[in-house]
Parts: structure tokens; C-alpha cells; sequence
């Protein structure tokens, strides 16, 4: 028995009384029903030749062989036998299982880790549309975080979405970042709750506080030169200013004597307290106006001046009686001295 495709090296054993048996020709004849040769006879055909050749069988089955012996007379003799070929024997039904075991093995863990990506780029998506991007700008952002970097087969989300490399900010934060930036170039400094208008207002001044005694003076100073008051007024308040303005001052000014109690040393005497004083009230009848009509002021005169800061020309009227005064100057607002020659 051989094996199908087994190569195998048959011998035959011959003998003669005249001729030895290397002057004998040996013909195998692997065909025995057919006359391959066209001498008459289909069981003499020399397939193989010779005492020990070799033979290979590529079909499984039983082959018939005849081997044939010629003498130098041409003298024959014949043997006829058979081989049984064994087909090849198959793969064990065990190696078959598991390779098919393996391939499934391969096949889930592929379709595992298939999910696992998918269950994580989900994930980045989620974080990239809890920190502000709309759905648009997520899918751009990890499509591109795709393209710059290789991303392994078990990252995290963070990896998907790009958040291992830095923070992500929303297009709508990118636009308020740069607004804030160009508002900061314009104004300086931090402009959150700023006046936008605050880098165009003048630079404040600091006036003293005025007194009530004092503004009110002012205020009628101020309709005494717009030319506000009448006569009557004018007149009326020329006489009783000079009490009026030393009683408020008696008012305001005086300070409260505070009455303290000091350990002293029994040698040095303790000074009396000065009883406080209170100003006598202006009688009401003072200040009524006269019966008779006062008379009519001086006109005022009319100066012309140019100012000293921005060289502008303008003109005022300064009543009669006052020498100088400070005006501002209406184009620049700067305050100017003038002075009234006699």
C-alpha cells in the first residue's frame, strides 16, 4: 500500500540459465490494457524499465502493474500484481474546529474593539458639546483631530476630541475673546463694566466744596453779572450782604466748644470753659426795601479780550464798579484774568 502522491521505488528479482541479469530487459507496464507501444501486445508496453525504478501515484485506487523480462532471444516473461493507492488522509476534525474557533475569536474581538472606538468617539463628541461647540463645529474638530494625529485603537475620549492637546474654545468664545481684546487695545486696562465712551470724556477736575453761605452768594453774584435781577433786588441785597455773610460765618464757622475732663496734677489750676455766644439775629425790617427808588446803576462795559491758551477773541460786559474778573474763555474753557482799565 502507498500513499497518493507518495513516491515509491519497486524491485524485481529475475533470473536466466543462459544470460545474466544485467543483459536482461525488464518492461513495467502500468497499463496493461492498453498497447501503448503497437507491438500486439498491451502487456509488454514499457512505461519503466530496469531491475529498481521509481514510481509516484497521483490517482487513489488499486493500479494493476505487468513486468515483463526479455533475454537476448527475445525470449519473455510475465508478472502481474497490483498496489492499492490510499487517497491522502484528511485534516482532523479537531484542527478544523479550532481554526474555525480562532477566526471567530478574531472576528468578535475585531467587532469589539470596532464598538469600543465608536462608544469613545461618542464620548468626545459629548465633552466637545458640553464645552460650548455646536454639533457642526464637533464633528470639524474631531475630523480634523483625526487627520493631525494617529489615534490609538483603545484612546479615550479625551483623544477624539482633542482635549489632550489643549482646551477647545467655541467659535462664539474665540469672537468675545477677540472683541474683549480689541476693546482692552482701545481703552486699556480691563474693560469689564467700563463706559465704552469713558477714553472720549474729559479728564475731572477737582473743585473745592463750597459752603451753603458760599453758594448761595455765588448764585447771586452769577444773576447780578447775566443781568438777571432788577433793580430793586440789586439795590436790596447791597446793603445787608456784609451781615448776612458775618452771620453765617458766626453759624458755620464757630467751632463747638467740647467740654473734657482731664486728670491734672493738683498745683495746676483746670481753665474755665468760655460760655458760647450766640450772634444776634439781623432785625427783618433791614432787610425790607426802601420805600423810595434806588437809583439806576452805572451801565456796564463792554471789554474785548483774547485768550492766552488758544488765542480766541471774544467780548464781555462787566458791570460798573468791578476792576477785575475771571471769565472762561468759550472756546477752550480755559479760565482768564481780565482787568478793566479805568
Amino acid at each position: 500500500e502507498v500513499t497518493q502522491g507518495e513516491t515509491v521505488r519497486l524491485e524485481v528479482v529475475v533470473s536466466d540459465l543462459y544470460d545474466s541479469p544485467a543483459a536482461l530487459r525488464v518492461h513495467w507496464d502500468l497499463q496493461p490494457n492498453r498497447d501503448t507501444d503497437g507491438n500486439g501486445n498491451a502487456k509488454d508496453d514499457p512505461d519503466k524499465m530496469g531491475l529498481n525504478p521509481q514510481f509516484t501515484f497521483d490517482r487513489p485506487g488499486v493500479r494493476e502493474i505487468v513486468v515483463t523480462v526479455f533475454d537476448a532471444s527475445n525470449n519473455s516473461d510475465t508478472y502481474a500484481f497490483s498496489i492499492d493507492v490510499e487517497p491522502i488522509p484528511e485534516t482532523p476534525s479537531y484542527w478544523t474546529g479550532g481554526a474555525l474557533m480562532l477566526i471567530g475569536l478574531v472576528m468578535v474581538a475585531g467587532l469589539g474593539v470596532a464598538g469600543l472606538r465608536a462608544v469613545q468617539r461618542n464620548r468626545g463628541f459629548k465633552l466637545l458639546i458640553g464645552r460650548g461647540l455646536d454639533e457642526e463645529e464637533a464633528r470639524a474638530h474631531m475630523s480634523m483631530t483625526a487627520q493631525r494625529n494617529r489615534i490609538g485603537w483603545f484612546a479615550k475620549p479625551e483623544a477624539y476630541a482633542g482635549l489632550d492637546a489643549g482646551d477647545v474654545v467655541s467659535a462664539e468664545d474665540r469672537r468675545a475673546a477677540q472683541k474683549q481684546a480689541e476693546l482692552e487695545a482701545i481703552y486699556g486696562g480691563a474693560t469689564q463694566g467700563a463706559d465704552p465712551n469713558a477714553g472720549f470724556a474729559p479728564s475731572p477736575s477737582n473743585f473745592p466744596s463750597l459752603s451753603q453761605a458760599s453758594q448761595s452768594a455765588a448764585a447771586e453774584a452769577a444773576a447780578l453779572l447775566s443781568g438777571d435781577l432788577d433793580e430793586s433786588t440789586v439795590e436790596s441785597l447791597q446793603s445787608p450782604v456784609q451781615e448776612f455773610v458775618g452771620a453765617e460765618a458766626a453759624l458755620f464757622d464757630e467751632p463747638t466748644p467740647v467740654a473734657t475732663s482731664v486728670a491734672m496734677p493738683s498745683s495746676v489750676a483746670l481753665p474755665v470753659e468760655v460760655p458760647k455766644t450766640t450772634p444776634e439775629p439781623v432785625p427783618a425790617e433791614s432787610l425790607e426795601t426802601p420805600s423810595t427808588p434806588p437809583p439806576a446803576p452805572p451801565p456796564s462795559s463792554s471789554v474785548r479780550h483774547t485768550c492766552d491758551a488758544c488765542g480766541a477773541v471774544f467780548e464781555i460786559d462787566i458791570p460798573a464798579g468791578i476792576a477785575q474778573a475771571v471769565v472762561a474763555c468759550p472756546a477752550c474753557s480755559t479760565d482768564q484774568s481780565i482787568t478793566v482799565n479805568a
